[in-house]
């Protein structure tokens, strides 16, 4: 891990601006630790845990919203001193900042899968298939027909029918809709669609993207910035997971976090998984997402896709 905060402090010194404007630090004074929740990196293993050791035990899946109370709120100008950028509001001089990370496509397609799921649509995914999908002057006069199929997708996203059913439902389901509609096949967001969505939205912003799903961990966390001084790698745990406990003081609670970290997900997604995803895209689709993720490639380790 020492070798990978050094390549971190190395990109960062060739980095000129900021990555972001993001404050994403969670601080708990009493184990004299903080935390930045890299989504689609393990963070749901770090989020439970710390929601039920300081907010709640019993409750099952909680948001990450409940740590509301513990996230850092205070902002530094350009300029300041190190002593000042280590002096959040709340943190502890000594507390020790720690990440997860991963291999960016793999948690890029690890959101689209989560995304796929009727278990937690939202109308948000089916805005961006609206998105991505041209319409063929030939089939204009469906638009509303798709319109009023997908405003049933998503009530049904949200109906109390969904909330009690089962994570499982299969989105194709809904072609039972109109079988002949070809808006809805398939009706969910493909792969190369959400990549398409990506880039649409930072020539929109013209900046960077915000979405924590698939925002580069170097920018959701700020890693120049915030000087983190443990960086772990989910594909190495539960080595470094173990290894990092030890150091923090936390190794009594080993098991508790590995129970969580083998039950927050049914199916991990791995680097095996990715290529039928990245067969999908064209080479623009490729060289935009090798750009995008070029500071997380080279401080973490991963490699280009091609």
């Amino acid at each position: 891990m020492e070798e990978r905060r050094k390549s971190v402090q190395n990109r960062c010194d060739l980095v000129k601006d900021r990555l972001t404007s993001l404050q994403n630090l969670y601080t708990f004074r009493r184990i004299g630790i903080t935390w930045c929740p890299s989504f689609k990196s393990g963070s749901t293993v770090w989020k439970n845990y710390f929601v039920k050791k300081f907010v709640n035990s019993s409750i099952q899946r909680p948001h990450i919203d409940l740590l509301q109370r513990f996230r850092i709120k205070d902002e530094f100008k350009r300029g300041d001193s190190p002593l000042k950028k280590k002096a959040y509001f709340e943190e502890a001089p000594n507390s020790v900042r720690f990440m997860v990370v991963r291999n960016p496509y793999v948690r890029l397609v690890s959101f689209w899968r989560m995304a796929k799921n009727c278990e937690i649509c939202r109308s948000v995914h089916v805005e961006r298939m609206l998105l991505s999908r041209p319409v063929e002057k030939n089939l204009e006069g469906r638009i509303s027909e798709f319109k009023r199929e997908v405003e049933r997708f998503k009530q049904w996203c949200v109906s109390e029918e969904h909330a009690q059913g089962t994570p499982s439902v299969d989105p194709e389901k809904f072609t039972a809709f109109s079988k002949d509609n070809p808006f809805l096949k398939p009706p969910y967001l493909t792969f190369s669609e959400l990549v398409d969505h990506m880039e649409r939205e930072i020539v929109k912003e013209k900046t960077k993207i915000h979405e924590g799903h698939w925002t580069p961990v170097s920018e959701w966390c700020d890693v120049c910035r915030n000087k983190f001084d443990y960086i772990i790698k989910l594909e190495n745990e539960p080595e470094e997971l173990l290894y990092f406990l030890q150091k923090v003081g936390l190794h009594e609670d080993r098991d508790e976090l590995l129970s969580i970290h083998n039950n927050s997900t049914s199916k991990p997604t791995n680097q095996n998984d990715i290529q039928p995803f990245i067969s999908q895209l064209n080479d623009h689709q490729k060289q935009f997402l090798n750009k995008v993720f070029e500071n997380d490639l080279i401080m973490f380790g991963y490699e280009t896709i091609t």
